[in-house]
């Protein structure tokens, strides 16, 4: 193989990571993380400072239940009320710590990484393909 010819086919390199990294799980941070279903309780508000003016962050009250119990968490990131998007009896798919069962997150579906990701992925994956039949 030439050094042309394996120029010729990073394209075909990168779609196929873009790809793969759609598929991947999100990284959480979560130390021996432990997967289950939770329901959103409620809604938690926080005043915040953000751009020089206080604003009323939410962040979810999360039910799950873990080994040991039931737990009943409000998570960590706040987020003004644009960006939130729970609602109240919501069934969600959180990611608690085996060693700190209050340490918790929601495993979001999809979302704007994936899009990016895929759209790269497919997308040069086509261009590539249409390049070497035309040429």
């Amino acid at each position: 193989m030439t050094l042309a010819d394996a120029v010729s086919l990073l394209p075909l390199g990168i779609a196929a990571v873009c790809i793969l990294l759609a598929f991947l799980p999100p990284y959480t941070g979560i130390r021996r993380a432990v997967k289950t279903e939770g329901t959103v309780v409620r809604s938690a508000e926080q005043r915040i400072w953000r751009n020089g003016s206080e604003i009323t962050a939410y962040a979810p009250v999360v039910r799950y239940r873990t080994k040991t119990g039931e737990r009943t968490v409000t998570l960590r990131r706040f987020v003004p009320e644009w960006q939130y998007r729970h609602r109240a009896g919501e069934q969600v798919t959180v990611c608690y710590s085996a060693v700190q069962e209050e340490d918790v997150c929601i495993l979001e579906q999809g979302g704007w990484r994936q899009g990016v990701l895929l759209t790269l992925g497919v997308g040069t994956l086509l261009a590539w393909i249409v390049l070497r039949v035309m040429y």
